[in-house]
This record gives structure tokens, sequence and C-alpha cells, in this order.
């Protein structure tokens, strides 16, 4: 049932369009990078590179499926639908959060730039010229990864565009049958079951309790993952306590497991599996990039696993009951 707005309702259509021709713009914007991305490697490739082309598959891909979601969602904004602005609370809320715990990473890749210049070779810069990189890589992150994500949630969860939206598209659809926290962690666990599948590009090297899966081993257990987490995506958009169950074991499962293979594996025999040669190996090694990657899956999990717990109370409906009305 679609709630009135209690106070004086503002159209806000103009306001819809707006974001909505900005958003195909982000869309344009993405798939140019796809094509800029393989364009470079294509070049580098003949040049003698040193990264694998299969390895661009999965940039790319992002890049394509970025673009693609942006300008599809920029339409049914343009066009006020329920779905689009559901999506797009989703996709901006998840943004948001990925921002946040990104953007401490990125302070620390930023703060090691120095010494990666110096390992290989390149000039330094002064002092106060390497304060204003690290500064401009920090903010160019935090425009990307959290203005923007927090600019979309703001605008999309107002009442006024809620009414305006559902006004303008009556007919209740499939994102008003799942809470929207439930149906934005369907959404990040079918994505991840999507990445996962990315892994055979690069020789299906999967971390597996201290050692690296590769070949067809990894590929199986690539593909096993991927599928079991697109079981999980539906069951979780379903409202069944089992896949949000399952969700939790095989979040748990992965931490664990990458976490142990990042502490005893090096990452020198990481990149030479996924196919890299011997100078991106040694120059990877050099930055400091395994301690960096070794915390990185232990803290990315918790806000992930704070997550489940804080949309546990949407499965308590038994299967057929219905389900809760879903909250902006």
């Amino acid at each position: 049932m679609t709630n009135p707005v209690s106070g004086e309702y503002h159209n806000r259509t103009t306001g819809l369009i707006i974001f909505g021709i900005l958003e195909i713009v982000m869309g344009a914007l993405s798939l140019l990078m796809a094509v800029t991305v393989l364009l470079g490697g294509l070049l580098a490739g003949h040049a003698g590179g040193e990264m694998p082309l299969r390895a661009l598959i999965p940039g790319v891909g992002i890049y394509v499926l970025v673009g693609i979601v942006a300008i599809w969602l920029g339409i049914g904004s343009m066009l006020a639908r329920r779905w689009a602005r559901a999506l797009w609370l989703c996709v901006s809320g998840v943004g948001r959060v990925l921002g946040l715990v990104s953007i401490p990473f990125g302070a620390m890749v930023a703060a090691n730039l120095p010494r990666q210049m110096a390992a290989s070779g390149q000039p330094q810069l002064p002092p106060a010229g390497m304060v204003v990189v690290q500064v401009v890589v920090i903010g160019i992150m935090a425009f990307f990864y959290v203005i923007i994500p927090g600019a979309l949630f703001l605008f999309y969860r107002s009442p006024q565009v809620k009414h305006t939206c559902e006004t303008r598209d009556p007919q209740e659809g499939w994102t008003d049958r799942c809470p929207l926290p439930v149906l934005a962690l369907s959404l990040f666990t079918a994505f991840s079951g999507f990445g996962m599948l990315f892994l055979i590009a690069y020789g299906g090297v999967f971390p597996l309790f201290g050692t690296y899966a590769t070949g067809a081993l990894g590929c199986a257990l690539a593909l096993v993952g991927g599928g079991v987490m697109l079981g999980l995506a539906r069951g979780l958009y379903r409202l069944r306590i089992g896949a949000w169950w399952g969700v939790l074991a095989f979040m748990l499962i992965m931490t664990i497991s990458g976490t142990v293979t990042l502490w005893h594996a090096d990452l020198g025999e990481l990149y030479a599996r996924m196919g890299f040669d011997s100078r991106m190996t040694a120059a990877a090694t050099q930055f400091g990039q395994m301690s960096l990657m070794r915390w990185m899956a232990p803290v990315w999990v918790i806000p992930w696993v704070g997550w489940l717990l804080y949309v546990r109370r949407y499965f308590r409906v038994a299967p057929g009951a219905g389900v809760p009305a879903p909250k902006p």
C-alpha cells in the first residue's frame, strides 16, 4: 500500500529528470572508461606490457556493468519509476559503505607513494608537492565514493521524491516486494557472485586456507562459489532465513580463507599464478601491498556482518505470510 505524504506535497519530477540526465552521463563516462582501459591494454600488450590481456576482463566488465546500470536507472529516474528510486537507494547506500571503508586504505596507499616512487626509480617530488598529490588522491576518492553516493541517497530517500514516483508510477513492482535493506543486500550478494566468476580471468586463482588453488580446480571453485552466492541472493530477496544463515556462513568462511592465505602465502606467488611477469610481481612486493591486503579482508567483513545483523529482523516472517513494508 502507498502511504500518503503528510503535509504539503512538492512534485519532484524536475529533480528526477535532472538526476536522471546526470546518471546517464555518468554511465556514458563509465562505458568510455571501459573502452579506454581495453584499448590501453591492447596497446600495452602489443608493446610487450606486463599485464596479461585476460586480466583486463574484470576491470572492463565492471565499467561496462556500471555504465549500463547507470544509464538504465537514469532513464528510469527521468520517467519517475518506483523501481528506479528503490534501486538508486540500494546502489547509493552500498556505495557509501564501500567508500567509507575504502578511503582509509586509499589513504594508506597515498602515504606509501614516496616509497613506491623511490622503488621504481622515479624522480622524487618535494615534500610539499607530495602532500598535494596525496590530498588530491584522497579527495578524488572521497568525491566519487562518498559525496556522489551520498547525494544520490539523500535525494532519492526524500519523502517528496518517493511520493512523486508513487504518484506517476502507481503500480507496485518487484522492488516493492522486499524491504529495501534486504533488497540492497540481495543485489550486493548477486554482484559479489558475478565478481567471483571474474576470478576465472585470472587463471582461476582462488584463495584456499593458506594456498592458492589454480587451473581447473580454481575455476571450479569460482564457478561453485559464484553460483552459491547467486542462489543465496535469490533466497535473500524471498526472505528465506536459510539464505540469511547461508550468506553469513559463506562470508565468514571466505574471509577466513582469504585472510589465512594472505598471511601464509606470498604475494609474488599470487601475481605469478595470475599471469603477471616477474617485474610487476617484484614491484608489487616492494610497494608493501602485502601488508595492506592482509588487513583488507577482515576489515571489509565488519560492515557486511553488521548489515546482516541489521536486516535479521525481516526474516522472521514465515514464507507465504507476506513481507514487511519496505522502508525508504
